[in-house]
């Protein structure tokens, strides 16, 4: 699906569809930390694994 078409079919705007795409690409790509969390589980997640890091 495209963009555009997600973006109509949801209701969401299409530069914030465009930006979890790219975030998510990056993130695929090794570049993790692109972006703000998207969800709550996610931001406790970071937050975990920026904890974690500081640990080791």
């Amino acid at each position: 699906m495209s963009v555009q078409n997600v973006s109509e079919s949801t209701d969401i705007d299409p530069a914030a569809i465009r930006r979890w795409v790219t975030q998510y690409g990056a993130e695929q790509n090794g570049q993790p930390w692109i972006g703000k969390p998207l969800t709550i589980e996610q931001q406790r997640i970071r937050r975990l694994e920026l904890r974690g890091s500081r640990i080791t």
